[in-house]
């Protein structure tokens, strides 16, 4: 971040991201964060469609071996009825999230072939990734993080994050 709190200008090297073995077993012992300043935001329309088009023809071009475990779907007694999976690799899902969000924000991201270049170099462990349904979706995310500035000390930290919104099943566009 430059002096002026934003990243206009800066190179970020986003060195990549890895996932623990099994993304739903951790409990975090720490309280969830917030960044500052977050806004959940619903899809519209228009991109709830593209979202359900999307992922029906990921489904059809993945096979289930290859989906990653993220969560339950529960009845209304709390009995795990169904997983949610994840069809694509979430460190690429994290990574890409990054890739846009520090853009927007005005930095200019490059991968690990130019991390000479970078002022700071991000990656990462994803530990977990969890999203639970039962009467509202609870969604929870916790990332080792590591940050190297070209100069000076890494730093290595933790953040655990989570939301949650109302739970409703609907149908699927046609």
């Amino acid at each position: 971040m430059l002096p002026d709190g934003t990243l206009k200008g800066s190179t970020i090297c986003l060195k990549g991201f890895n996932c623990a073995p099994n993304l739903v077993s951790l409990e975090p012992n720490t309280n969830p964060e917030e960044p500052n300043p977050f806004k959940y935001l619903d899809l519209t329309r228009e991109q709830d469609k593209l979202w359900d088009t999307e992922m029906k023809a990921l489904r059809k071009q993945t096979k289930e071996a290859s989906w990653t475990k993220i969560g339950n779907m529960r009845n209304g007694f709390g009995m795990v009825m169904s997983h949610v999976y994840a069809l694509n690799d979430p460190a690429v899902w994290l990574t890409e999230g990054m890739r846009f969000d520090l853009e927007a924000q005005g930095a200019k991201v490059v991968d690990a072939s130019h991390s000479a270049e970078a002022d700071v170099s991000v990656s990462g462990t994803i530990q977990l990734l969890r999203e639970d349904m039962y009467m509202i979706v609870n969604a929870s995310l916790a990332v080792d993080l590591d940050v190297q500035p070209r100069k000076g000390d890494g730093r290595h930290k933790q953040i655990h994050t989570r939301g949650a919104t109302a739970a409703m099943l609907m149908p699927s566009a046609a």
